[in-house]
């Protein structure tokens, strides 16, 4: 009877949230003639109306705090069921709960409170400890590297296809303060090439733009298409780099054009960093048995020399070998799971030789 209560009472509450939503968001849309999910527009677009951006401002605020006030109370109801749960695993004489795992808590891609990540079903490579957090899109074919942090928190980053942001990288953008004209994004093209330990904040970087290790682009700065950032320069907020231009220095200086087969080498490179992303995420990927496989092959390929091969016909016939080691080690485990005595009824393993013969190879050998 209690617990039909409770859930009685839990679909009212969320039947009341999803209204007051459903109010908000039409009023939202009636006062700044945008729909809830078009967020990532870039507010400086409108109308050079101080009074619409007021409207559009005022309209981003009350979406916030209302989206904002709904993660709370479902944060809090959460909170409230696993409380539940523990008092009853207690009352139960379960106390499995109080058992700590050790395990690491760190996440790729993390929301925000309400600000989600878009990661395209088609990106080539995460790595396990890159950190994509908050408000961030990206297109098919990028790659994020080894200890890369995208952090979308007071405004959205976003970065396009086939853009490698490589190892130590950090992307950031700026909240302004509460200032619309100080608010910037971070938009970064395609075909882009984010260096080593490079620093990212509040800028745009176009198309087949590069950014050398350890360069820094401040707020405000604009790399156009094809331009070339050298490693450890710093370019100052507000700088604009035409395209084709290659800068260097501290601060940043125009040094000279890009030269057409530098174009080419980076473009190669873009392609190299595809193709590399793809061995990455292979290896990343493999399961647990599918590692403990590798490991098992491995040893059992220890125990094999070239002499020996050649010595029975059979080299070059490595792949082969190693399937009847594995069979063999795997009727082992049978025979000891059943209590039969080791090595009795060893199976044979016939392996063809470089030549007509064919040689009975016991396994076991």
């Amino acid at each position: 009877m209690l617990h039909a209560r409770l859930c009685s009472d839990t679909s009212g509450i969320i039947a009341g949230c999803a209204v007051v939503r459903l109010y908000v968001t039409t009023r939202y849309q009636e006062r700044t003639g945008r729909t809830e999910n078009s967020d990532h527009t870039n507010v400086q677009d409108a109308p050079n109306s101080s009074s619409f951006r007021a409207e559009v401002a005022n309209g981003y605020r009350i979406m916030s705090v209302f989206r904002r006030f709904l993660y709370h109370l479902g944060y809090l109801a959460r909170e409230t069921g696993q409380a539940l749960d523990r008092a009853g695993c207690f009352l139960q004489g379960n106390f499995a709960y109080r058992e700590a795992l050790f395990l690491s808590r760190h996440r790729q891609i993390m929301n925000l409170v309400d600000r989600k990540p878009i990661i395209s079903p088609q990106v080539q490579f995460i790595a396990p400890n890159a950190a994509i957090i908050g408000d961030v899109a990206i297109g098919a074919a990028s790659s994020v590297w080894y200890g890369a942090v995208i952090r979308g928190d007071v405004n959205k980053v976003v970065i396009g296809e086939r853009t490698n942001v490589q190892d130590r990288a950090v992307i950031h953008v700026a909240s302004g303060g509460g200032k619309l004209e100080r608010a910037l994004p971070t938009f970064i093209g395609n075909e882009v090439t984010i260096g080593h330990g490079a620093i990212l904040h509040a800028c745009a970087v176009e198309d087949q733009a590069v950014v050398g290790m350890g360069a820094i682009v401040l707020d405000g700065s604009r790399v156009e298409s094809g331009a070339v950032i050298g490693a450890g320069s710093v370019l100052p907020p507000g700088t604009v780099v035409g395209a084709g231009q290659l800068w260097l220095g501290t601060p940043a200086r125009f040094v000279r054009l890009v030269s057409a087969e530098e174009k080419q080498q980076f473009a190669v490179q873009c392609s190299q960093y595809v193709e590399l992303a793809k061995m990455h995420a292979t290896e990343c990927g493999k399961t647990p048995d599918q590692l403990d496989a590798e490991q098992m092959a491995a040893l059992l390929w220890e125990e094999r020399s070239e002499d020996y091969l050649s010595s029975l016909g059979l080299l070059g016939k490595e792949e082969d070998v190693m399937a009847a080691q594995k069979a063999y080690l795997a009727h082992e485990r049978q025979l000891a799971a059943s209590g039969a005595p080791k090595g009795s009824g060893k199976p044979e393993t016939k392996i063809s030789s470089s030549t007509d013969a064919r040689q009975q190879v016991s396994a076991g050998h």
